[in-house]
């Protein structure tokens, strides 16, 4: 399988580098990497500043699978005009792909939008950025997350609307986001596997309990508590979501977005066993 290094890419990168991050990536067996602007924020300023980042991959045998921009995309011109800017820094370091976030809020404010008016917002500037994306070659692609555009009923009607608008949209299948409103990934794997470009794994210990120390525990819309943990420990179903894409004969990126507290590399090693295993014999 073809692993990018997500998380762990970007903190090490913002610490030591980006040119000592493709070293460390491909030493860990990684063949691509997700730059993540908001954990890098100091590496790219310019177009010319992805040209050389992208001399740096190439050295290590690297690619830029995916580019991935944080963004509240709800009435915002200047996330809007930050994620524009970012699919040009993409475009120099060879990306194919930019994931951009449209409402990732885990908690709504007293003045949140109904769905309805936070769709038809958000619809019209993931539309605008799509369309600033195209010529430059960038597949736009969303992944379930936050409360709103998220499981398969709260994201399909935003899909369903932007890539009726723009062909160059697809789904970033993230295999833990769903359980934030309770649904499990390989529903939504099954709802989107004709517009899966690419992969982030993870996953979480789920309780119906309040744990005792709540640090680090985050609470799903109904009521859950979530905690992130090495993949193949929690409550993600990783045998199915690697089933379906199996079945799709999926060749994407499998991202690793693991930010648990067991040491990186051991976390990285579960998780690409993990896979392998299941892509193999998924039964």
């Amino acid at each position: 399988m073809h692993y990018t290094m997500f998380s762990g890419f970007n903190a090490y990168a913002a610490k030591n580098g980006f040119a000592e991050a493709c070293r460390y990536a491909a030493a860990l067996g990684f063949s691509g990497v997700e730059v993540q602007h908001s954990r890098c924020p100091d590496i790219f300023f310019s177009v010319e500043d992805a040209k050389t980042a992208c001399t740096h991959l190439r050295r290590y045998g690297l690619d830029a699978s995916c580019y991935s921009v944080s963004s509240s995309l709800y009435r915002d011109a200047d996330a809007e005009a930050l994620v524009c800017r970012h699919i040009e820094y993409a475009a120099a370091l060879g990306a194919p792909y930019v994931h951009h976030t449209l409402i990732p809020w885990l908690v709504l404010p007293p003045d949140a939008p109904s769905f309805e008016d936070a769709l038809s917002v958000v619809a019209d500037a993931a539309e605008r950025i799509a369309n600033f994306a195209r010529p430059l070659g960038i597949t736009v692609i969303y992944e379930d997350q936050g409360l709103y555009f998220n499981g398969v009923r709260g994201f399909g009607p935003f899909f369903r609307e932007v890539h009726r608008r723009c062909p160059n949209t697809g789904v970033c299948g993230d295999m833990g986001n769903s359980l934030f409103v309770d649904e499990g990934a390989e529903h939504f794997f099954d709802a989107f596997r004709d517009h899966l470009c690419h992969v982030h794994v993870k996953d979480y210990l789920r309780t119906s309990a309040k744990p005792v120390n709540a640090d680090g525990w985050r609470i799903t819309r109904g009521g859950n508590y979530l905690y992130e943990t090495v993949v193949g420990e929690g409550a993600v179903n990783v045998r199915d979501c690697m089933h379906i894409l199996r079945q799709i004969d999926y060749s994407g990126s499998v991202g690793l977005e693991i930010a648990h507290p067991a040491p990186y590399e051991y976390g990285v090693r579960a998780a690409m066993t993990l896979c392998d295993r299941l892509w193999e014999d998924p039964s």
